[in-house]
Protein backbone atom coordinates (compact mmCIF):
# COMPACT_ATOMS: atom_id res chain seq x y z
CA UNK A 1 0.00 0.00 0.00
CA UNK A 2 1.04 3.57 -0.54
CA UNK A 3 1.64 5.84 2.42
CA UNK A 4 -0.32 9.06 2.80
CA UNK A 5 2.75 11.06 1.82
CA UNK A 6 3.11 9.19 -1.45
CA UNK A 7 -0.58 9.61 -2.30
CA UNK A 8 -0.33 13.36 -1.62
CA UNK A 9 2.90 13.61 -3.64
CA UNK A 10 1.30 11.76 -6.54
CA UNK A 11 -1.76 14.00 -6.44
CA UNK A 12 0.29 17.20 -6.39
CA UNK A 13 2.58 15.92 -9.16
CA UNK A 14 -0.45 15.07 -11.28
CA UNK A 15 -2.01 18.51 -10.81
CA UNK A 16 1.31 20.17 -11.68
CA UNK A 17 1.61 17.93 -14.73
CA UNK A 18 -1.85 18.88 -15.97
CA UNK A 19 -1.13 22.59 -15.49
CA UNK A 20 2.27 22.23 -17.14
CA UNK A 21 0.65 20.36 -20.01
CA UNK A 22 -1.85 23.17 -20.51
CA UNK A 23 0.92 25.78 -20.38
CA UNK A 24 2.94 23.66 -22.81
CA UNK A 25 -0.05 23.55 -25.14
CA UNK A 26 -0.27 27.34 -25.26
CA UNK A 27 3.49 27.69 -25.67
CA UNK A 28 3.31 25.39 -28.69
CA UNK A 29 0.30 27.28 -30.06
CA UNK A 30 2.16 30.57 -29.90
CA UNK A 31 5.19 29.07 -31.67
CA UNK A 32 7.43 30.05 -28.81
CA UNK A 33 11.15 29.32 -28.74
CA UNK A 34 10.50 26.87 -25.95
CA UNK A 35 8.68 24.38 -28.19
CA UNK A 36 11.39 21.77 -27.67
CA UNK A 37 10.84 22.06 -23.93
CA UNK A 38 7.05 22.27 -24.12
CA UNK A 39 6.44 19.04 -26.00
CA UNK A 40 7.90 16.69 -23.34
CA UNK A 41 5.96 18.59 -20.68
CA UNK A 42 2.72 18.04 -22.56
CA UNK A 43 3.53 14.40 -23.10
CA UNK A 44 4.20 13.95 -19.38
CA UNK A 45 0.78 15.36 -18.55
CA UNK A 46 -0.86 12.91 -20.91
CA UNK A 47 1.08 10.00 -19.41
CA UNK A 48 0.18 11.08 -15.89
CA UNK A 49 -3.50 11.37 -16.81
CA UNK A 50 -3.50 7.95 -18.44
CA UNK A 51 -1.89 6.47 -15.36
CA UNK A 52 -4.55 8.03 -13.11
CA UNK A 53 -7.40 6.47 -15.04
CA UNK A 54 -5.72 3.07 -14.99
CA UNK A 55 -4.12 2.80 -18.43
CA UNK A 56 -0.98 0.70 -18.15
CA UNK A 57 1.27 1.09 -21.20
CA UNK A 58 3.74 -1.48 -19.88
CA UNK A 59 1.41 -4.45 -20.27
CA UNK A 60 2.40 -6.90 -22.97
CA UNK A 61 -0.25 -8.15 -25.37
CA UNK A 62 -1.82 -11.45 -24.40
CA UNK A 63 -0.48 -13.12 -27.53
CA UNK A 64 2.49 -11.90 -29.56
CA UNK A 65 1.69 -10.96 -33.13
CA UNK A 66 2.61 -13.66 -35.64
CA UNK A 67 5.89 -13.16 -37.45
CA UNK A 68 5.38 -13.49 -41.19
CA UNK A 69 7.72 -16.06 -42.70
CA UNK A 70 8.94 -15.36 -46.19
CA UNK A 71 8.15 -18.26 -48.49
CA UNK A 72 10.11 -18.54 -51.73
CA UNK A 73 7.96 -19.32 -54.71
CA UNK A 74 8.95 -22.78 -56.06
CA UNK A 75 9.14 -21.31 -59.59
CA UNK A 76 11.64 -18.70 -58.41
CA UNK A 77 13.66 -21.36 -56.61
CA UNK A 78 13.75 -23.54 -59.73
CA UNK A 79 14.78 -20.58 -61.87
CA UNK A 80 17.63 -19.69 -59.52
CA UNK A 81 18.87 -23.30 -59.43
CA UNK A 82 18.81 -23.39 -63.24
CA UNK A 83 20.75 -20.11 -63.44
CA UNK A 84 23.38 -21.43 -61.01
CA UNK A 85 23.68 -24.67 -62.97
CA UNK A 86 24.16 -22.71 -66.19
CA UNK A 87 26.87 -20.52 -64.62
CA UNK A 88 28.69 -23.57 -63.27
CA UNK A 89 28.53 -25.24 -66.68
CA UNK A 90 29.95 -22.22 -68.49
CA UNK A 91 32.78 -21.23 -66.12
CA UNK A 92 36.37 -22.50 -65.95
CA UNK A 93 35.98 -25.04 -63.14
CA UNK A 94 39.75 -25.64 -62.88
CA UNK A 95 40.35 -21.93 -62.22
CA UNK A 96 37.56 -21.80 -59.63
CA UNK A 97 38.98 -24.86 -57.82
CA UNK A 98 42.49 -23.34 -57.74
CA UNK A 99 41.15 -20.03 -56.43
CA UNK A 100 39.03 -21.78 -53.79
CA UNK A 101 42.14 -23.66 -52.61
CA UNK A 102 44.03 -20.37 -52.55
CA UNK A 103 41.39 -18.52 -50.53
CA UNK A 104 41.34 -21.35 -47.99
CA UNK A 105 45.15 -21.34 -47.75
CA UNK A 106 45.33 -17.54 -47.41
CA UNK A 107 42.56 -17.55 -44.79
CA UNK A 108 44.80 -19.63 -42.53
CA UNK A 109 47.35 -16.77 -42.47
CA UNK A 110 46.05 -13.84 -40.39
CA UNK A 111 48.41 -11.44 -42.20
CA UNK A 112 46.83 -12.13 -45.61
CA UNK A 113 44.24 -9.87 -47.19
CA UNK A 114 41.42 -12.07 -48.52
CA UNK A 115 39.82 -9.39 -50.67
CA UNK A 116 42.00 -9.77 -53.81
CA UNK A 117 41.47 -13.53 -54.08
CA UNK A 118 37.77 -13.10 -53.28
CA UNK A 119 37.44 -10.62 -56.14
CA UNK A 120 39.20 -13.10 -58.44
CA UNK A 121 36.77 -15.81 -57.31
CA UNK A 122 33.77 -13.62 -58.09
CA UNK A 123 35.18 -12.74 -61.50
CA UNK A 124 35.73 -16.48 -62.13
CA UNK A 125 31.99 -16.95 -61.32
CA UNK A 126 32.35 -18.85 -58.03
CA UNK A 127 29.14 -18.80 -56.01
CA UNK A 128 28.80 -17.20 -52.61
CA UNK A 129 28.07 -20.60 -51.12
CA UNK A 130 31.30 -22.05 -52.53
CA UNK A 131 33.40 -19.17 -51.18
CA UNK A 132 31.83 -19.13 -47.73
CA UNK A 133 31.99 -22.93 -47.57
CA UNK A 134 35.78 -22.82 -47.94
CA UNK A 135 36.07 -20.02 -45.38
CA UNK A 136 33.89 -22.03 -43.01
CA UNK A 137 36.53 -24.80 -43.09
CA UNK A 138 39.05 -22.34 -41.69
CA UNK A 139 36.99 -20.10 -39.40
CA UNK A 140 34.15 -22.43 -38.41
CA UNK A 141 30.58 -21.31 -37.79
CA UNK A 142 29.66 -18.74 -35.16
CA UNK A 143 27.01 -19.89 -32.72
CA UNK A 144 25.67 -17.23 -30.41
CA UNK A 145 25.44 -18.20 -26.77
CA UNK A 146 22.90 -15.81 -25.25
CA UNK A 147 23.58 -14.64 -21.73
CA UNK A 148 20.64 -13.55 -19.65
Amino acid sequence: MLSGFMVNAWTVATIVAVVAGAVGFFVVLRGSAFVADALPTGAFAGAAGASLIGVNTLVEPSEPPPIPIHKVDPAVEARQIERLTTVRRQRDQGLVDRLLDRVEQEARDPAQNLMPVTIELVKARASLGEITGRLRHVFGTYIERPVF
